[in-house]
């Protein structure tokens, strides 16, 4: 067991210092440095990246004092860009919250939030995209994933004087927004599917208002109190977000990905989708909330449908982007949701797999298992040279969370027999 932890601990620590270098000093984190259309900065890939430092940077013990002010600066810094754009577009948010639901031009990415930018601001490629309705840049996780990564740091460390103004400054208007646009249209976390409400979505709205309460009750927003923040929670609807989703996206107990405005059940034939396992983690709802089993069996289905007796999933049945690859980023992710509910030895098995597979150098996706090889959703394989998208940086933040987990796990601590990967040196 030691050789596991020592590789464990030698992985995370290369992945950690690979993670933080790639954290510009205006806090501009790409996506991938190898091309062209992952240059951007992701409000949703930062705010998961910055919550992975920050993690590190809150652990007391068995971490290096360097790494722990490291990974603080580089938190810091992406929260501080993500705070600055989100700035700019307060404006886009007033005029969201002011317009009619049911109006056509409410769907211009104009009047929304746009899921990423560039280092001047808005990504060049994408300002054609402004005028066009449900575009592939319209999600409605960004604001909530700046909340959550706001409410780790309140939790952890506590918010400096610049991002508690922030909050106190908007806290009204984002609450006002986060209550009705979570039952609109969207593109999903994987940027399509414009013409759908996601229950990855809705979830997201439904922690952000836990974030914006639990904000509240440490001090950090005063502008608006908790019970403010479940009024204007459930302004659009009784019950809210987590209403919404119990009703509309739940079947026989699994939570599926999608549905249509117009119907008042989920597109069961759309599948359940792997962000599920963000549902359960991150935005944090659970059978407590969503009823008896629906976790259980909604990550039954992924393993079924989307793993199939692989070590990593695909996103979702059907997909066609780089010929439907199975992820990184996921696999790791469940590695960390298995080690958090006991079941290490899988999450070993498919670390193991991924050091073994890639060492050093996490990619977006595996080469292998492709859904659809002769398929390629908008020539983005083709355009890059026939490979997948190298140094992910959102890979490198969830597998330092999941070999933290397992580091941590009482499997591990005590003594269990498991074996560390096969794997490249560490040199590769």
């Amino acid at each position: 067991m030691d050789a596991l932890v020592d590789t464990y601990k030698a992985y995370q620590g290369l992945y950690l210092e690979h993670l933080i270098s790639r954290v510009e000093p205006s806090g501009y984190i790409s996506a991938s440095c190898e091309y062209e259309h992952y240059g951007a900065h992701w409000f949703r890939d930062s705010s998961f990246i910055a919550i992975s430092l920050l993690e590190v940077a809150g652990r007391k013990s068995d971490v290096d004092d360097a790494y722990r002010q490291e990974a603080m600066a580089a938190a810091n810094r992406i929260i501080a860009r993500n705070i600055e754009e989100m700035e700019k577009l307060t404006g886009t948010l007033a005029k969201t919250v002011s317009s009619p639901l049911n109006d056509d031009a409410f769907f211009l990415l104009s009047n929304h939030i746009y899921a990423r930018f560039g280092r001047t601001g808005m990504y060049a490629n994408d300002t054609k995209q402004l005028d066009v309705k449900r575009s592939w840049l319209m999600q409605h996780d960004s604001l909530p994933l700046l909340l959550l990564s706001l409410e780790k740091k309140a939790d952890l460390l506590g918010l400096e004087t610049h991002e508690r103004e922030f909050l106190n400054r908007h806290g009204v208007l984002f609450a006002d927004y986060l209550g009705r646009i979570y039952t609109t249209e969207c593109a999903n976390i994987w940027e399509i599917e414009q013409d759908l409400v996601h229950s990855y979505d809705v979830a997201s709205v439904h922690s952000a208002f836990r974030a914006m309460e639990r904000m509240c009750r440490l001090g950090e927003i005063g502008s608006i109190s908790e019970h403010e923040v479940r009024e204007k929670e459930r302004g659009l609807q009784s019950g809210g977000p987590l209403e919404y989703m119990k009703r509309y996206f739940i079947r026989d107990g699994v939570l599926y990905s999608s549905k249509r405005k117009q119907e008042d059940h989920p597109a069961e034939e759309m599948g359940v989708d792997a962000s599920a396992i963000y549902v359960f983690t991150d935005l944090k709802l659970h059978d407590s909330e969503l009823g008896s089993d629906v976790e259980e069996k909604t990550i039954g289905r992924v393993e079924k449908d989307l793993f199939n007796g692989r070590r990593m999933p695909w996103r979702f049945l059907g997909d066609r982007y780089f010929g439907g690859r199975p992820w990184v980023h996921l696999a790791e992710k469940y590695a960390a949701y298995y080690a958090d509910r006991g079941q290490v030895g899988k999450a070993i098995e498919i670390q193991n797999y991924v050091i073994s597979k890639f060492g050093q150098k996490l990619p977006e996706q595996e080469d292998e298992y492709m859904q659809s090889p002769d398929k390629d959703l908008d020539g983005e394989l083709a355009r890059n040279g026939g490979k997948t998208i190298s140094e992910l940086a959102w890979a490198y933040a969830e597998a330092i969370r999941a070999l933290q987990k397992i580091i941590d796990s009482d499997y591990v601590n005590n003594g269990a027999d498991a074996h560390a990967p096969t794997s490249a040196a560490l040199t590769n």
